[in-house]
């Protein structure tokens, strides 16, 4: 089992942005000490929180994470010029020294798409058309594209990715059609945090029987992003995490995303508890769904510096012991 450590960067409207920022380096260097293999941020525009954007915000992350990968979990690639997510996808790359990962999703905020002038019913053909030109360019080879949403001609990066056409592509998607998408054109069904167990085990068989011929289902690492803290007690966990975690939960459940109850996610989605509570929680991970990477988030809006760090100390041990 891998561990990547997920920075929200979401913040309540009243916090010091320039403080968060600092306490987001430190929660990079506690997790690199703990021993969490990659960093992952996410996105979102127009948020209810101040919200640090995905790709700066983690070129300034990259340099206290030097030999851990970096990773989008998930970027909007449906709003973005595909040109702009080419180079900027190329420089973090870089940045990284062929350590980056491109997380994306298709989106599904309507307040999102109506700023950018997308089209939401679009977005899942416009995904699939980004996801192809990206790889087009990113080998370095002068490409003309023409799909049903975007074109381009004679275009040539000067800098493709240090990892070239091969730079993983790792597609969030929570539907059937989302699932098979990811299945067809991705490298890895990144699965979102709110998602049961139950309902990942029964969405992976979509995923499995998408895959292109020659892939085997094994080989895939069956990613997830969870909700996670660990703490000296199950109790102490649920104390310390529920007020934060119920203002994220709230936001999403206000943009149209099916959630469900803090308590009903708990059992079901998050990982929460006692060191002891975490690693018999990550196993059930790897024994029942497969999965061999964990992105664990430790920070939302309203939660104590020192919780997070805590957090991040006492999961230390958990991977250490994942790893045995």
């Amino acid at each position: 089992m891998q561990f990547g450590y997920v920075l929200a960067g979401q913040y309540l409207p009243q916090d010091d942005p320039q403080v968060k920022l600092r306490e987001a380096i430190e929660q990079v260097r506690a997790a690199k000490q703990a021993g969490f293999t990659s960093i992952w941020a996410t996105q979102h525009f127009l948020a209810d929180f101040q919200f640090m954007q995905t790709l700066p915000f983690l070129a300034r992350l990259s340099a206290e994470a030097d030999g851990m990968a970096v990773g989008s979990g998930i970027l909007i690639a449906t709003l973005y010029n595909p040109v702009l997510l080419a180079e900027e996808v190329a420089t973090l790359d870089v940045l990284t020294g062929g350590r980056f990962v491109l997380g994306v999703g298709a989106g599904y905020r309507d307040k999102e798409f109506e700023a950018f002038g997308v089209p939401k019913n679009e977005r899942l053909g416009r995904l699939a058309e980004t996801i192809d030109l990206q790889r087009k360019l990113w080998s370095g080879e002068k490409v003309t594209y023409h799909g049903k949403y975007l074109h381009l001609d004679d275009a040539q990066m000067q800098m493709p990715p240090v990892q070239g056409a091969k730079l993983p592509v790792w597609i969030g998607a929570q539907g059937p059609k989302g699932i098979k998408q990811a299945a067809e054109l991705g490298d890895e069904w990144l699965v979102s945090p709110e998602l049961s167990m139950a309902t990942i085990a029964e969405r992976q068989p979509i995923y499995r029987d998408a895959l292109p011929e020659g892939v085997a289902p094994e080989d895939r690492m069956y990613p997830a992003l969870r909700e996670t803290f660990a703490a000296k007690s199950h109790e102490d966990a649920v104390r310390i995490a529920r007020a934060a975690l119920e203002t994220k939960y709230a936001a999403y459940a206000s943009w149209g995303h099916e959630v469900g109850s803090f308590d009903d996610m708990a059992k079901a989605s998050f990982i929460l508890g006692s060191v002891d509570d975490c690693v018999e929680q990550v196993e059930r991970y790897g024994t029942e769904l497969g999965t061999k990477f964990l992105g664990t988030r430790m920070q939302w809006p309203g939660l104590a510096q020192r919780d997070v760090l805590d957090s991040i100390a006492a999961f230390a041990e958990v991977i250490e012991r994942s790893a045995s």
